[in-house]
């Protein structure tokens, strides 16, 4: 196991928790949901062969501290966050790797900072903006259902509901083919999961670049590739439409990953193999 350093970066009005493990070039995992730096291990583990791999607990999060409590971050401000983490810790052309809400927030990174980035890897973004009226509908729906539903059943009750409107299960417990167990939520993780749902879901499923930003993603010198679940491509969820949509604006085809929409957490090393593949290619 490759050792693992952590550290508090100062960012403008926050203290960012981080970890780097590996060598070689820059990659940078952004998680979907409440994920945080540690919600990747084995896959972190696995890439550290060939990368110098960073990962890191969102503004927001448990470990990271912030000036303002009250403030809710937005996607450009945590896309601002992993600028701050790349130039202060000196890691330039770095590959990015985000899922769901994740590579939302490094589509709006690679927007603001397409030097900075020479490769990054879509899997599953939420972007409605880019759907149909039905799916537009859906998810409006689920939206705005998701503070009761958080309120009154949890975050267990919002994740639920969420996997009927994306027709796919978001954490599949009875996977017989994951290669990782699921570890029970923990005081800290529960709490990303409550943050996430207060402050970043409504965000993620909002944010809407407007021409201007589609069209500066397009021109960009970063590789953007989008990707879908390995079976996505054989039955179409909200989420694979999503990422196809965005293949189609950006002009570019769609690759595919092991696993479900959490396939980097629950096939971590078919996952890394097949990331590698789409990263040398």
């Amino acid at each position: 196991m490759s050792p693992v350093r952590t550290g508090l970066l100062r960012v403008p009005g926050a203290g960012l928790h981080y970890a780097i493990c590996g060598s070689g070039p820059p990659l940078v995992i952004l998680p979907g949901g409440g994920g945080d730096a540690d919600c990747a291990g084995p896959l972190t583990e696995t890439l550290a062969a060939d990368f110098t791999v960073l990962t890191y607990d969102r503004r927001g999060q448990t470990r990271t501290t912030v000036d303002d409590p009250v403030a809710a971050p937005g996607i450009r401000q945590h896309a601002a966050d992993v600028h701050g983490l790349l130039t202060g810790l000196g890691l330039t052309g770095a590959v990015v790797f985000g899922s769901s809400t994740g590579a939302v927030i490094g589509l709006d990174l690679v927007r603001q900072h397409p030097d900075l980035i020479r490769r990054f890897v879509a899997h599953e973004p939420p972007l409605p903006s880019l759907l149909d009226a039905e799916d537009r509908a859906a998810v409006h729906g689920v939206v705005g259902q998701a503070q009761r539903l958080h309120r009154t059943g949890g975050w267990q009750a919002v994740f639920r509901r969420m996997s009927q409107v994306l027709e796919v299960p978001l954490t599949d417990h009875t996977d017989r083919t994951a290669e990782v167990a699921w570890s029970p939520p923990t005081r800290r993780t529960s709490a990303n999961l409550n943050f996430f749902l207060t402050n970043d879901f409504g965000a993620t499923w909002e944010y809407q670049p407007d021409e201007q930003a589609w069209a500066a993603l397009r021109e960009s010198a970063t590789v953007i590739t989008p990707a879908v679940r390995a079976c996505g491509t054989g039955r179409e969820t909200l989420l694979t439409r999503s990422t196809l949509a965005l293949a189609e604006l950006l002009g570019t085809a769609t690759v595919e990953l092991p696993g479900g929409h959490d396939g980097y957490r629950t096939h971590p090393y078919s996952f890394a193999a097949a990331l590698r593949e789409v990263l040398a290619g």
